[in-house]
């Protein structure tokens, strides 16, 4: 297993995260400014999505 990859993965999976409780505050705004809360939540999820792919290559290898 690659320690770094580990931990860059895992990493990625909590700044993900973190990002997500930030994102969720943006959609108790009027209803023209939530398209940044949805392309925030897109952001999100390529994190985690890269996060976690990134934990498999460092599991496999």
């Amino acid at each position: 297993m690659s320690v770094k990859l580990f931990f860059l993965s895992v990493g990625l999976m909590i700044l993900a995260g973190i990002f997500f409780f930030f994102t969720l505050g943006s959609f108790f705004v009027e209803r023209e400014n939530r398209r940044i809360g949805q392309v925030a939540l897109w952001f999100c999820l390529g994190l985690a999505s890269l996060g976690s792919s990134l934990y498999v290559i460092a599991a496999i290898t």
